[in-house]
């Protein structure tokens, strides 16, 4: 993944993928190796391969990204770009059976304070935990 250009490699050991049987939410949390954890929260998944835009802050979906700010971990969300986020995840393999999934993603992602952070060429092949 990079962000804002810079190569931010995603530790795949250190990360989790949960998928609520009930609801449908994939609940996906890509840890890095510099600790900015990329996290995902996906309510209109269906639990089969598909392509998800987001332009509309008042979706129950989001991402958020930790990003260093003057040496603190800084919360940039989806949400805080104003009425028009814009983020695209892809789920390009989904195995039910395998209880494994993959994908890409990108994004951009802001802090209160009006900062941007653009997330590109993300991608990401987990196993997924099913809950409840």
């Amino acid at each position: 993944m990079k962000a804002n250009g810079q190569a931010v490699p995603v530790q795949g050991a250190a990360s989790t993928a949960y998928i609520n049987r009930d609801t449908n939410e994939l609940y996906l949390t890509l840890n890095t190796t510099n600790g900015t954890p990329v996290i995902f929260d996906l309510w209109e998944f269906k639990q089969a391969p598909g392509r998800f835009a987001f332009h509309d802050a008042r979706s129950p979906s989001g991402l958020l990204y930790k990003h260093v700010v003057h040496g603190q971990l800084t919360p940039f969300t989806t949400r805080a770009c104003g009425s028009t986020p814009t983020w695209a995840l892809e789920i390009t393999a989904y195995d039910p059976a395998q209880q494994t999934i993959a994908g890409t993603f990108r994004g951009t992602v802001c802090s209160d304070p009006g900062q941007r952070v653009a997330l590109t060429e993300g991608r990401f092949h987990r196993p997924f935990t099913l809950s409840p």
